[in-house]
């Protein structure tokens, strides 16, 4: 930046963008910022986000800095009060490090869901590990999230022949979803369901043997009760859950968190605040480990073999230094290609 004009990515511009950045680039990129965050504290500053209430939205504002890059930014985020709201307004401003003002304005709805995406990816990497052979990834929920996690898991995994995606109810919202899912996957068989059992003719049994089938599944609701019975995962099964960020918010039981062998987070002292599912179950923070902390795969699930085999959980609530870490990545790409739209500002 020259000081005197300000980069605009429009959402479409980041979905773009997105797409032009090779998935191990992605996963790189968001392991770096978290080992940093993890290892290396002193070298990133993170503070709890500030919030605002207003009659419609809650608003949250957080600021991040990664020495490593180096760069700062600051993720605004407007939560609906209210069913129907549109989604999660999201808009990333990242700081010029010379002068400090804003360098680019970057709509964030995409981002968010893109590195929690890679977060997981990696959590599911570590647990599966490089020999895994994972057939059937099952979605819950028919947003950003989910997309990005299809995209990414299927890069890393591209054995996966089954996406199967669990919606509330079998709306317009999931049939654009497996639309793209189809157009995007071509060698991938994509099935959509409705929580509401009555829906389409199914049942409740599809859902279930949809669940027991699955290697990955991936939860991105804002459910306040679980999505299925715990003992419907088999072992072996991994589990990434990136929907709740309250502690009434609560996508699994307690009983499916006591069966995991390992229950990994993106954040220690962000999850003992605001992760539901292992508030509710009591888990100590110390009985976690940081996806940061974690070396090369690691291959837990396959351990043993047969009865051998366990259940591993990702839990993410948000950790903005990986929003400074997608943002500038995206910020990098978009100078590279030439994309979005430079304004006079200063």
């Amino acid at each position: 930046m020259s000081g005197q004009s300000l980069l605009v990515l429009s959402s479409l511009e980041v979905w773009d963008l997105s797409s032009r950045i090779p998935v191990p680039l992605l996963l790189e990129t968001i392991q770096s910022a978290l080992r940093y965050y993890s290892q290396s504290p002193q070298t990133t500053q993170a503070p709890h986000r500030a919030t605002i209430s207003s009659e419609n939205y809650t608003t949250l504002f957080m600021p991040s800095r990664l020495e490593s890059i180096p760069t700062t930014c600051v993720k605004v985020v407007a939560v609906p009060k209210h069913a129907g709201s549109g989604g999660l307004p999201a808009t990333t401003l990242v700081m010029d490090e010379v002068t400090g003002g804003v360098e680019a304005v970057v709509n964030a709805r995409s981002l968010t869901a893109l590195r929690t995406a890679a977060a997981s990816t990696l959590a599911t990497k570590f647990c599966l590990g490089s020999n895994a052979d994972p057939t059937h990834l099952l979605l819950f929920g028919a947003g950003a999230q989910s997309h990005s996690h299809a995209m990414v898991l299927i890069a890393a995994y591209p054995q996966i022949r089954r996406c199967t995606v669990i919606n509330r109810s079998y709306n317009s919202r999931l049939v654009t979803l497996l639309d793209r899912f189809r157009a995007q996957f071509p060698g991938v068989e994509v099935v959509g369901l409705a929580g509401d059992a009555r829906a389409r003719g199914q049942s409740n049994v599809d859902i279930e043997t949809a669940v027991k089938s699955a290697s990955i599944i991936c939860t991105a609701t804002s459910s306040t009760v679980p999505l299925f019975p715990a003992d419907w995962v088999t072992p072996g099964t991994h589990v990434n859950l990136v929907g709740s960020f309250t502690p009434l918010m609560h996508e699994i039981s307690s009983r499916l968190v006591d069966r995991a062998e390992l229950v990994i987070v993106d954040s220690r002292e962000a999850c003992a605040k605001e992760a539901g599912e292992l508030i509710a179950a009591g888990v100590p923070p110390e009985n976690t480990v940081e996806l940061g902390e974690l070396g090369s795969e690691h291959g837990l699930t396959a351990d043993g073999g047969g009865e051998g085999k366990v259940i591993t959980i990702f839990k993410s609530v948000g950790v903005s230094v990986m929003d400074a870490a997608i943002a500038n990545l995206v910020v990098q790409k978009a100078r590279e290609v030439g994309s979005g739209t430079s304004i006079p500002y200063d």
